[in-house]
């Protein structure tokens, strides 16, 4: 679905990687502007996943997060936008000021 939306929307740069977060960040050497943390809710994985970010985010660059449950920034982070949908909370997150 995420493939064939990019496409509808002719978006550029975009990169879909299917693989696991951990994994994935630890290996990664890239910076991102945006990057999508949609975790399997009952796995609670987003406190393992939010300090691996930071360096591979650009400095103006946002985290979009979904959960369950309301989520408070951690350390580092502060929430620029946020709401729910439904059973889903959701974040902006950005890098705070003394991250």
């Amino acid at each position: 679905a995420l493939r064939a939306n990019a496409g509808v929307l002719e978006a550029q740069n975009v990169e879909l990687v299917g693989d696991d977060a951990r994994k994935f960040l630890v290996r990664a050497q890239r910076v991102f502007d945006v990057i999508f943390l949609d975790p399997p809710y009952a796995r609670e994985l987003l406190p393992g996943l939010l300090p691996l970010i930071p360096p591979h985010l650009s400095d103006d660059g946002f985290v979009y997060v979904e959960d369950d449950s309301p989520l408070v920034p951690p350390a580092g982070w502060e929430a620029w936008r946020s709401g729910r949908a439904g059973k889903a909370h959701y974040y902006l997150l950005k890098k705070g000021q003394n991250a």
